[in-house]
């Protein structure tokens, strides 16, 4: 009886609860991937924040730089026009424009563009003059910049033409000069006139 009582253990084994071994292992999953979602979701958030951080970082670098731009453009034009208000005669300022030119390789270098008038009643040979070496000084002075590449400065002379320009004098940097690059005067004050000839009445 002893040995059957063996047997019948070995044969009959006890029963295993496979149903709920299996509930265990899906919640041990669905833990698992509820985990795995919420660090992603973590992950994401964190990406997130770095991107907007950056890009909060670029927009400011990008407004001081603009700022900075600004306000040079504007320190160059009110040195321009001091230089005017105190050394020229008769020079009113119509306007001064100060761009970025972008003809040279170097970054932050600019292209100042002043628009004058001069107000006074002299030959056409002594405005050409007048207007020729004011040009010149206001470049030798600008020398000093070292951030201006070009000048060109616009004439405009009423009492020989009303309403437009009459003179153009370009400046370009050449080391540590100003270099004439060109000249342009208006014909109404380049050309000459003829002496008029009378002629004799019939007798």
């Amino acid at each position: 009886m002893i040995v059957l009582a063996v047997i019948d253990g070995v044969k009959n084994p006890p029963a295993v609860n496979t149903s709920s071994s299996l509930e265990s292992k899906d919640a041990e999953e669905k833990a698992k991937k509820k985990a795995e979602a919420l660090e992603k979701k973590e992950e994401n958030a964190i990406q997130k924040a770095k991107e907007k951080l950056i890009a909060e970082e670029e927009a400011a670098s990008k407004n001081i730089v603009e700022v900075s731009t600004i306000a040079r453009d504007k320190e160059i034009a009110d040195t321009v026009k001091k230089i005017i208000k105190k050394e020229y005669y008769n020079t009113a300022i119509t306007k001064v424009v100060v761009n970025d030119h972008y003809g040279t390789a170097k970054d932050n270098d600019y292209i100042v563009l002043p628009y004058l008038k001069w107000d006074s009643k002299n030959t056409k040979k002594t405005t050409k003059e007048i207007l020729k070496l004011y040009s010149e000084d206001l470049a030798a002075q600008l020398i000093a910049e070292s951030d201006i590449s070009e000048i060109t400065v616009f004439w405009e002379v009423p009492y020989h033409l009303e309403g437009a320009n009459i003179a153009k004098f370009n400046y370009s940097r050449s080391g540590k000069n100003m270099a004439i690059d060109d000249v342009w005067y208006d014909p109404s004050i380049r050309k000459r006139i003829k002496p008029s000839h009378i002629e004799k009445g019939s007798s």
